[in-house]
């Protein structure tokens, strides 16, 4: 269930520019929250994920602003509190990717799943290298050509895309599978307790 739910957050990752990372950061952290019960990397992975939505509801409240739905003062992009609010966003997304990648790599390691193993390492690889790009640019983002920017723009939901899917992979793979053991364990202490039983009848 947690990871149908961490599904849906990161699609709305794609509305990101638009303050669609209210919706995200939340329902991100409520599907890894769910998530930890597999891994406690999943809880620090939803801690992390809270922390994207003060960027998010700044962008939202500078939309509202822009087309005069509120009456608040409009923060330019190149404010240094608007580029901290970026950052701290950034570094969340950082961290939340870390704990989900490496939880999701150690499940496989205990199931022997090495394909899910190297999906996970390659796809943190991915997002480290997009993500370490985009800080730079809020930091040189002033000599940075505009070729460099749109190539990041284009990364970013590429990265997003394939890191849903892979969600949507690990709903499959692991709850499924995890699914399966319990209910395995389950008839086996059904069948253990009717032998309990019948033996203290005879």
């Amino acid at each position: 269930m947690g990871f149908g739910i961490a599904t849906l957050g990161y699609g709305f990752m794609l509305t990101s520019w638009a303050g669609g990372g209210i919706f995200a950061s939340l329902i991100l952290a409520y599907g890894f929250f769910l998530a930890s019960r597999f891994d406690k990397r999943f809880l620090a992975a939803a801690i992390s994920a809270l922390f994207m939505f003060p960027y998010s509801l700044l962008l939202i409240l500078n939309i509202l602003n822009r087309f005069e739905l509120v009456r608040l003062y409009e923060i330019d992009e190149n404010a240094l509190i608007y580029k901290i609010f970026y950052s701290v966003f950034l570094l969340a997304w950082t961290s939340m990717s870390y704990y989900y990648f490496t939880a999701v790599k150690q499940i496989a390691i205990e199931n022997s799943n090495k394909k899910l193993e190297n999906k996970a390492m390659n796809r943190l690889y991915l997002t480290m290298v997009f993500l370490l790009g985009a800080f730079s640019l809020t930091v040189f983002g002033d000599i940075a050509g505009p070729a460099i920017t749109l190539f990041f723009f284009v990364l970013q939901y590429f990265v997003i895309i394939i890191n849903t899917m892979f969600l949507h992979t690990c709903f499959i793979l692991i709850t499924t599978e995890s699914q399966y053991k319990k209910d395995k364990r389950q008839l086996i202490e059904e069948e253990k307790k009717r032998l309990e039983k019948r033996n203290k009848k005879e």
